[in-house]
């Protein structure tokens, strides 16, 4: 079963935007669509390798922050780039699920934040 939220994302407080997310407990990285840094002009942090099908790549940092659905703090990150899919413009990978508690039940899903560190 995919798991599919909205996720708000911004630069700056003044332009916060909804984008699909899709919860990905396989991905080490979270990622988000060169649509995403397009529309918010987000700046590149740095460079990371990620892991695909079709081998490892080296991906472009971008520093953004991340406000999850039905949450009310945001989280200051540097997600990866990936090529846009249909579903979703953003992965949420284990580099913020690990911070939480994620439950999956019969068709249920909810994301509790720990602690960010």
């Amino acid at each position: 079963m995919k798991v599919l939220t909205d996720i708000y994302i911004f630069k700056t407080s003044d332009d916060i935007r909804i984008y699909k997310a899709l919860w990905d407990t396989g991905a080490t990285e979270t990622l988000i669509s060169s649509k995403v840094i397009t529309e918010l002009n987000l700046d590149q942090t740095g460079e990371v390798e990620v892991s695909t099908i079709n081998g490892t790549i080296n991906s472009k940092r971008f520093g953004c922050g991340l406000l999850l659905e039905n949450h009310s703090k945001s989280i200051n990150t540097q997600p990866a780039e990936f090529s846009h899919r249909k579903e979703c413009d953003v992965i949420i990978g284990m580099d913020i699920i690990q911070h939480g508690l994620f439950i999956l039940d019969k068709g249920d899903f909810s994301f509790t934040i720990d602690q960010l560190k």
